[in-house]
């Protein structure tokens, strides 16, 4: 059976084998061995940096939620500050939700008074102030 592997192709190997026996004062036959065991050591390295890349990335998206929720949390905080009490809170989440289902198109505003935005969108911002909400 031809596997297409020639002299030159094993060559380098022969040579690193060599190498390894010289600079670790060990027989052939364990220096190829150490060798074998390097190279699947590399190629299972090759897929831990995979890994390790996708757990940076999950790693990011869940800092990412952590963030929002934290956001979300200080907002909730504030309102309370001010005074406004959490059944009054559950009522402005419901307009809110009122209106994105009336107004599908709108964008919903990040609470600036900007009625100018780039894009030209109202805001639920808007919506409410004008209509008297």
């Amino acid at each position: 059976m031809d596997m297409g592997i020639t002299f030159d192709l094993i060559l380098p190997y022969i040579e690193t084998i060599r190498e390894k026996v010289v600079l670790e004062n060990i027989d052939s036959s364990r220096a190829a061995y150490y060798l074998i065991l390097e190279l699947r050591n590399y190629r299972q390295l090759g897929g831990m940096e995979r890994a390790i890349e996708l757990a940076k990335q999950q790693l990011a998206a869940i800092d990412m939620f952590a963030l929002n929720r934290q956001n979300a949390l200080t907002t909730l905080v504030n309102l309370q500050r001010i005074g406004i009490n959490e059944k009054e809170i559950i009522e402005l989440v419901n307009i809110v939700r009122r209106w994105n289902n009336q107004h599908p198109g709108l964008k919903q505003g990040n609470g600036s008074n900007d009625s100018g935005n780039s894009n030209g969108n109202r805001s639920i911002y808007d919506g409410l102030i004008s209509s008297g909400h």
